[in-house]
């Protein structure tokens, strides 16, 4: 006995969706959807595979042929379609601020169609190919079909006279000046005058002696159009309080003084003879002479005062004395000072300091007579 089988059947007519070619990616891709397992699929006669997708494709027709396990086919044709164009750059025309509007236009003059939408810096698209109320400034004007497809153009809407807005630098008040100057640095030239606070307009840029405060300068060019900024005159900064001395002069031990700020404030520097500023309030150190002791505050004003450290007092003279012996009627002796001076101190044997230059009712022995004049400083010697 022998069974011959039936007809094997073709396999269902592959069923596919196509992902067409658009403005970013300008190649297709067909995908089939009615799967089949152990089913295998072929593209325009190449090489069956198992993967049901077929991407890259190139505009044109494609016929789609699916194989079952008994080698029968079913074939389907897909059209993947050309790339979508962009629409051509947009053309337009700009009007321009002026003195009046100080705000310009931008219209799209070509492509012009309903299938077009059109965008300022990618915002809202809408149908209308005018732009109006524009601030100055860079704008990209953006024209879009249905296939969102786009081309873009650049397009400057000026200030209503280039480089019209005046720029300022002022220099402020300082110790020494008690007025500003403010002067226009942008825009220069023949074309241009200018104003202070609504006066006159003259050609110098320059406006010496300001008082403080706020103050306006406009700027007018040769079609009459102006522009004005605004800035500010500081008030002079105030001298500090002259500094108040305290004095330590040289004396027989120490032969240097020393000058002190006695009124210092917190910020304030100081200088001696013109020397560098710094924080400290006292000066130590100092050789006998003149002082010119300055004080700066933090708007860098200063004033000054002078002080004196005096010589340093000199030594008096070594005492000269005058020795009266005990004899058989005065048992004791007395040391006179012969070269006493006039404000002087005597002691004796470094006791109390007195006027008298004399000493009586000495017993024998050995006596240290010490003269102090008014600075303190010491001279003795010694008799017997």
């Amino acid at each position: 006995t022998a069974t011959i089988d039936a007809v094997p059947g073709a396999p269902d007519v592959p069923a596919f969706t196509l992902t067409q070619p658009d403005c970013d990616i300008p190649t297709g891709t067909i995908t089939v959807t009615n799967v089949q397992q152990g089913h295998t699929y072929s593209i325009n006669g190449g090489d069956f595979q198992t993967e049901t997708q077929f991407t890259g494709l190139t505009p044109g027709s494609y016929i789609i042929t699916v194989r079952n396990t008994d080698g029968c086919t079913s074939s389907q044709t897909a059209t993947i379609d050309a790339v979508p164009g962009a629409p051509d750059v947009p053309a337009l025309t700009l009007t321009q601020p002026d003195c009046e509007t100080l705000t310009g236009s931008i219209e799209i003059i070509s492509p012009l169609d309903e299938n077009y939408t059109y965008s300022i810096n990618g915002a809202d698209f809408h149908k209308s190919p005018l732009f109006t109320g524009l601030a100055p400034g860079e704008y990209i004007v953006i024209v879009k079909d249905i296939n969102n497809c786009s081309s873009a153009a650049s397009a400057t809407i000026e200030m209503p006279d280039e480089g019209l807005i005046p720029e300022l630098t002022a220099t402020q008040p300082d110790c020494d000046t008690t007025t500003g100057t403010i002067e226009v640095t942008s825009p220069l030239g023949a074309g241009y005058s200018y104003s202070l606070n609504g006066g006159a307009f003259q050609s110098n840029p320059v406006f010496a002696g300001i008082t403080p405060g706020s103050h306006t300068i406009t700027v007018k060019d040769l079609k009459g159009c102006t522009n004005e900024a605004m800035i500010m005159i500081n008030p002079a900064p105030g001298a500090p309080d002259m500094p108040m001395l305290s004095l330590i002069q040289p004396d027989c031990i120490i032969p240097t003084g020393t000058i002190t700020i006695t009124n210092a404030q917190p910020g304030y520097t100081y200088s001696i003879n013109e020397g560098g500023f710094q924080t400290l309030t006292q000066f130590t150190g100092l050789a006998p002479g003149s002082y010119n002791i300055a004080v700066k505050n933090t708007d860098g004003c200063t004033s000054s005062q002078t002080a004196n450290i005096d010589a340093v007092p000199g030594v008096p003279d070594v005492p000269a004395l005058t020795l009266i012996q005990p004899d058989c009627n005065t048992p004791t002796g007395t040391i006179i000072v012969t070269n006493a001076q006039q404000g002087h101190a005597f002691s004796i044997n470094g006791g109390t300091y007195q006027p008298e230059s004399q000493f009586e009712g000495l017993t024998a022995g050995e006596y240290t007579i010490t003269v102090k004049n008014e600075a303190g400083c010491i001279s003795s010697q010694t008799a017997t």
